[in-house]
């Protein structure tokens, strides 16, 4: 790499590449960069411009992995749409064959169909009219017991309660790199 390239902030990914140590004096990946690569405020600054066109090129390929995603999804939903709508019709089919011959179940070599009464369910459709009136009738409430981690951080770096099948662990310190 010529010296006009070196001062040019603008680098090809493969000339960044071979800045940053994926070839240069022989080391082959990132995982191996040491300090010797790094000396001075210049070489710091072109590693924070590594960093910012690393970043740069994980955008692009994440936004491209996301067009892709999208395109399969679409034509997953259609084949999944056509699919499930032929399943539909033959499962109606069978019902009606099951009621024909006045059956509930009926085993087959290819497996068993069977029918069953639908059940009632739940549905709150309205919440809030609902806790409302629940307010007076307390017995239809379900209360969900959990730990406060807040409080009781609060409490340890407050006091010295000891809090059984509790530990307080210290997080590794972090790096924040604006580019």
């Amino acid at each position: 790499m010529t010296e006009a390239k070196k001062d040019n902030w603008l680098w090809s990914g493969e000339e960044l590449e071979n800045y940053v140590g994926r070839t240069k004096d022989g080391v082959e990946d990132d995982d191996e960069l040491s300090l010797a690569t790094l000396q001075d405020d210049e070489d710091a600054e072109r590693y924070l411009e590594s960093i910012r066109a690393l970043r740069a090129e994980l955008g692009r390929d994440t936004a491209h992995r996301d067009k892709e995603l999208e395109r399969i999804y679409e034509w997953f939903d259609e084949r999944e749409a056509t699919i499930k709508k032929r399943i539909d019709r033959f499962a109606e089919r069978l019902r009606e064959y099951l009621m024909l011959k006045g059956k509930k179940t009926m085993k087959l070599i290819n497996g068993t169909v069977k029918t069953r009464a639908g059940s009632i369910s739940t549905v709150v459709h309205d919440v809030a009219a609902f806790m409302k009136w629940a307010e007076k009738h307390p017995q239809y409430l379900r209360i969900k017991k959990e730990p406060d981690k807040t409080a009781i951080k609060k409490a340890h770096d407050d006091s010295e309660i000891v809090f059984p099948g509790v530990k307080f662990e210290k997080g590794e310190a972090s790096l924040t790199i604006d580019t």
